[in-house]
């Protein structure tokens, strides 16, 4: 992994909690990694992606219909551990809940947020 990989507000695994990139400085990001507001500040190398499944698709709010994870007019399809986002002229695959959060981004405008249980 790669700090240019990461965006303030991505999800990743830090130690083995789920943690939130705060900030993103030279010398390593900055996590939040509690709702108690507890910080930690480290090199990138520190933290492990977080692999995508149906559970975060949920989390952020798809919705699934006739197997395909629709959220406003983006689409993810296929199966447990190989999703990939389809648009007009390709596909990208999507193996991380933080690329899931960079392409729709990218792509909307719009931040994913966890939904309210």
């Amino acid at each position: 992994m790669k700090k240019k990989d990461f965006k303030i507000g991505n999800l990743v695994f830090f130690a083995t909690t789920i943690a939130e990139v705060i900030a993103i400085h030279e010398d390593g990001i900055v996590l939040k990694y509690s709702d108690k507001f507890e910080y930690v500040k480290l090199m990138v190398e520190g933290v492990r992606e977080i692999p995508i499944t149906d559970e975060w698709f949920h989390k952020f709010g798809f919705e699934l219909k006739e197997g395909v994870f629709w959220y406003d007019n983006v689409s993810i399809l296929g199966l447990e551990g190989d999703r990939y986002l389809h648009f007009d002229g390709g596909r990208i695959f999507i193996r991380t809940v933080h690329q899931l959060q960079n392409l729709f981004f990218a792509l909307t405008g719009k931040e994913l947020t966890l939904k309210e249980n």
